[in-house]
């Protein structure tokens, strides 16, 4: 469409951008005189009126469509932009922390903060003293509330993350609080066991105080009507063993109708609605209806609909039960390990997660769990805080075919003026410097991840600060996009931008309406909306009224999408990832309604967008100067001690990715790198290791209690104790026998899970968490005629020899699952 649109008056022109100057040539006037007396219609370039007046007249007149001037056009799409990016802030702000004297009916974070403080303050995984404690603590702490508690042991199984498979001994913590006239039962599930040398404050310690609170506030505003049942899950961290026996063996869980689980997979950031079992159109209603706007979108429920999500919602929900699931992820990098403490759980991410939980518990309490449910699946997203946008799945596909039609019409009013592969080249040449925003990000941040002393001994993924990091990611995003904007020719070409933004986006459109119909929105109403604005800027003018309104709604529906998928890339994909959240800044920045440049201004925008790049690199050196290990940032450290009794070799283990002075006692930085088949079933990983005085340790029993021919098959039953009361044990298969199938505490394996297929140098085995003084009964079968089956057990206990010191302020164990473990081996033939 050409840039400008001239009324010939006399001797002035008056331009599409309400200017007037005399025409360049004072021959057009008089043609406009001469030839065309009276001329009005519509060019291929655009609106045109000419009308032939004696020049001595000269009047300044407006044209009939109200233009803006081009400075104040871009003012008002900036402020779009940042209108935008602010509301879609305001659903991420985390509300203040509650006081202790907060009215009783109010959640408040101070207050379950002191249950967060009784449970995390020791590790508690599985079998441990402080997993007894906890449960203990759970037990008196429901009782005070006036629930019915059990806390029965059961065996479990899971064979959700494949070989080895998991086995547990768990005591699931359930309370159960009677309502007025329940028409079902309400599920609150949080789990109470840790990694091993983590407390778990916010994994999941978070998530049981919040329900203990939840449950004293919702009790103080009086009953609720239906029943209130309390799973305070364990094993969960080994395949969620807690809730796999709960809907197994528990006589209650038949009575649940809907259930809420807080979980957590950081120290910080907003709780999410991350997951709503299918279909979910009545879950959705149940979250409007609560109040829950700032916190919830169909683009997080489908994307863990998709992925091998191991938390208790996905067993619960994969038994048929509907439920919400809800989590925080950011400050990844303390979490699962010993920095994830009372101190480091943000108090504003507690009071969020109370206050949406509580919410929750109040409408599934009072709402009539029996009446017919939707059997629809809905599309749904908060504005800020003021409301639940949700609607079927049915008009999310209409609302994006609709889309993809204003986008094909506006394509096509597009090409009558310039063709359109030139209007797609020279919009999308400059943008295709957005493929460069992962290379970019990574060559920042691989030298830091490889060299630098502390990022280099963190755990993978984010460092412990990454606010400057991240400051640099968008700015370096903010920086590619405005260099592509400097670089379109819009003087020549001015829908350019847009023409490939509208091709990019129909494609991206496509794709999401047929794999994740309830996420399409997130690409269609930008993608509608940018449209939109082509089809009235080219029917007024850029800088029109109507156009200009048109590009602010769709300014700020762009940057909304756009501020909430760059935070979810960034949790998502976290620094070595990170570049992926560049590009999507870029790719949504091509939606955005572009004003014409001048030739000055354009060169000012690349310059500003190399000043942004060499910010966006001094916030990754600031951040690298300023990374330490001290009291409030713990180094992550490993030893395990290990001893083989079938040997008598005793090694010093650790998981470290970079040797620590307190480690180094006992392994130095030279220390060899070799695989440990003795320990563990992976007979090819390789672990730093040194050796070890031979400390008198008893080594674990295993026992044949029968041994008997069925056929072909061999069926021996074998019993498995610990002298040491380690509460974790292991078992491989050595010398390559076949297991044709087996069964724990008489609970068959399935079938497919126990011949599965090995990978290079794995061993057949499963590991049990729980072991008591009874042991463990398990059965295998193996071909008749086969060589004798050598058995490897391995029982670990947490604590390590009296010999090693404790950890200085500045350290704290890492993220393993041997950490400060002594592990005993020994080998039985049968």
């Amino acid at each position: 469409m050409a840039e400008r649109c001239t009324l010939y008056f006399g001797a002035v022109e008056v331009n599409r951008d309400g200017s007037t100057r005399p025409p360049r040539r004072e021959a057009e006037t008089q043609r406009a005189n001469t030839e065309h007396p009276l001329t009005c219609g519509c060019r291929d370039d655009g609106f045109a009126l000419a009308i032939g007046i004696p020049a001595a007249l000269s009047l300044r007149v407006a044209m009939r469509r109200p233009i803006l001037p081009r400075a104040t056009a871009a003012l008002v799409i900036a402020l779009s932009v940042v209108c935008g990016v602010l509301l879609a802030l305001w659903s991420f702000r985390l509300p203040e922390p509650q006081r202790d004297d907060a009215p009783a009916e109010h959640f408040s974070a101070l207050r379950a903060r002191r249950h967060v403080e009784r449970l995390a303050g020791s590790p508690r995984p599985v079998g441990s003293a402080g997993h007894a404690d906890g449960r203990a603590f759970l037990m008196a702490a429901l009782a005070e509330l006036g629930a019915e508690t059990d806390a029965a042991p059961a065996t479990a199984m899971s064979t959700w993350y494949g070989l080895p498979f998991d086995t547990a001994r768990v005591r699931n913590v359930v309370g159960r609080l009677r309502g007025q006239a329940s028409t079902g039962a309400v599920l609150l599930v949080a789990h109470y066991d840790s990694v091993p040398g983590s407390p778990g404050a916010s994994d999941d310690a978070s998530g049981v105080a919040a329900i203990l609170e939840m449950l004293r506030a919702a009790r103080a505003s009086g009953p609720l009507r239906n029943d209130v049942i309390v799973l305070f899950s364990d094993g969960e961290e080994g395949g969620m063993l807690g809730a796999h026996a709960f809907v197994a063996s528990h006589p209650w869980s038949r009575e649940v109708r809907v259930f809420v689980n807080l979980d957590a997979r950081g120290v910080r950031g907003v709780p999410v609605v991350i997951g709503l079992s299918s279909p979910d159109a009545w879950l959705a209603e149940q979250l409007a209806a609560a109040g829950v706007t700032s916190a919830a979108s169909s683009v997080y429920t489908e994307t863990t609909r998709r992925l091998h999500a191991g938390t208790d919602f996905g067993v619960l929900s994969r038994h048929g039960l509907a439920g919400v699931n809800v989590a925080f992820a950011d400050g990844v990098a303390l979490y699962h390990q010993g920095t994830d403490t009372t101190e480091a759980l943000d108090l504003g991410t507690l009071q969020a997660e109370g206050d949406l939980g509580l919410a929750l518990l109040r409408q599934l309490g009072q709402a009539d769990l029996n009446a017919p449910r939707s059997e629809s699946r809905v599309a749904f997203f908060s504005v800020g805080k003021l409301g639940l946008v949700r609607y079927p799945v049915a008009v999310a596909v209409a609302l994006g075919c609709g889309a993809l039609a204003l986008a094909l019409g506006a394509l096509w009013s597009c090409r009558r003026r310039t063709p359109l592969g030139q209007l797609v080249l020279t919009g999308a040449a400059p943008r295709a410097l957005a493929a460069l925003a992962p290379a970019a990000i990574w060559f920042a941040w691989s030298p830091l991840a490889r060299f630098h002393p502390v990022y280099r001994a963190q755990a993978a993924g984010d460092p412990a600060e990454v606010g400057l990091l991240r400051v640099g990611v968008i700015l370096l995003g903010v920086s590619i996009a405005v260099m592509a904007r400097g670089l379109i020719r819009t003087r020549r070409t001015p829908f350019a931008g847009m023409v490939s933004g509208l091709v990019v986006w129909s494609v991206l459109a496509i794709g999401l309406l047929v794999a994740m119909p309830a996420a399409s929105h997130v690409a269609t109403l930008p993608l509608g909306l940018g449209a939109a604005w082509v089809l009235v800027a080219q029917r007024s003018a850029p800088t029109s009224r109507a156009a200009v309104a048109v590009g602010a709604l769709s300014t700020v529906v762009t940057t909304f999408f756009a501020a909430q998928m760059v935070y979810l890339a960034l949790l998502a994909g976290q620094m070595p990832r990170a570049g992926w959240a560049a590009t999507v800044l870029v790719l949504f920045t091509m939606l955005i309604p572009m004003v014409s440049l001048r030739a000055g201004e354009a060169l000012w925008m690349r310059r500003g967008a190399v000043g942004g790049a060499l910010i966006a690199l001094g916030c990754f050196v600031v951040a690298a100067l300023g990374a330490r290990f001290d009291a409030e940032h713990p180094r992550p450290t490993c030893l395990t001690y290990a001893l083989d009794g079938s040997t008598g070799d005793a090694r010093w283990i650790s998981d470290e990715r970079v040797p620590s002075a307190w480690s180094a006692a006992f392994l130095p930085a030279d220390a060899e790198r070799a695989p440990l088949p003795a320990f563990f079933d992976d007979a090819t990983r390789p672990l730093r290791q040194a050796p070890a005085p031979a400390h008198a340790l008893q080594a674990p029993q295993l026992v044949v209690e029968q041994d008997e021919r069925a056929g072909d098959r061999r069926v021996l039953h074998l019993r498995l104790r610990s002298a040491r009361r380690a509460p974790w044990a292991f078992v491989f298969v050595e010398g390559g026998a076949t297991i044709l199938a087996a069964s724990v505490e008489g609970k068959a394996i399935d079938p497919d899970v126990v011949t599965e297929p090995l990978a290079q140098g794995q061993r057949w085995g499963f590991r049990h968490v729980g072991l008591e003084e009874d042991g463990l009964a398990f059965t295998l079968e193996v071909a008749a005629e086969s060589a004798p089956l050598r058995l490897r057990v391995v029982d670990q206990r947490f604590e390590l020899p009296p010999e090693v010191p404790v950890r200085p302020a500045d350290m704290a164990a890492c993220r393993s699952w041997i950490t400060d473990s002594t592990l005993v081996s020994e080998v039985f033939a049968f």
